[in-house]
């Protein structure tokens, strides 16, 4: 919004709430959806291991590596161990101090309702095209002859 007596420019927010399960929720920002696409079937099916491993508004997992092979079916360790390698180097998860325990992105994903995210949008205006003039002030007397008797005579 643009204050047509200085200038000024002001932002307005305006924004949704959105009430749902905690317990089926898990949230991926549409902008790191190609991100998983790119990623191979290892590190699909790892990613989707650490959504169901991630408890509400936590940030960390506590990898289990056998859990990880049974929620994604492979008999593998090597499979595991690439599809993780794939999210940490996509920066989908990250490693903490502790053996076994994985941040996960918040900026790519998360569950629970601990984030609000604000997105600022502001349209870009033409340089050449001047500020809107202000309006008349509602009291102020315009093209109003001074005195009507001499108006009316001009006009016959």
């Amino acid at each position: 919004m643009v204050n047509t007596d200085t200038g000024e420019e002001h932002s307005m927010l305006i924004g949704t709430k959105h009430v749902v399960d905690k317990e089926e929720f898990r949230k991926i920002f549409k902008g790191n959806i190609k991100t998983l696409f790119c990623l191979s079937s290892a590190g699909i099916k790892a990613f989707g291991y650490f959504l169901d491993a991630l408890h509400v508004s936590k940030d960390q997992v506590l990898f289990d590596l056998e859990d990880c092979m049974k929620f994604t079916g492979y008999t593998s360790k090597a499979s595991i161990y690439s599809g993780v390698s794939e999210l940490l180097k996509n920066n989908f998860i990250a490693r903490t101090h502790k053996a076994y325990t994985f941040f996960i992105n918040p900026a790519i994903f998360f569950n629970g309702s601990r984030l609000v995210m604000v997105n600022e949008y502001v349209v870009q205006q033409d340089k050449k095209m001047p500020l809107p003039k202000p309006q008349l002030d509602l009291f102020e007397q315009t093209n109003v002859p001074s005195d009507p008797d001499k108006e009316a005579i001009r006009q016959e």
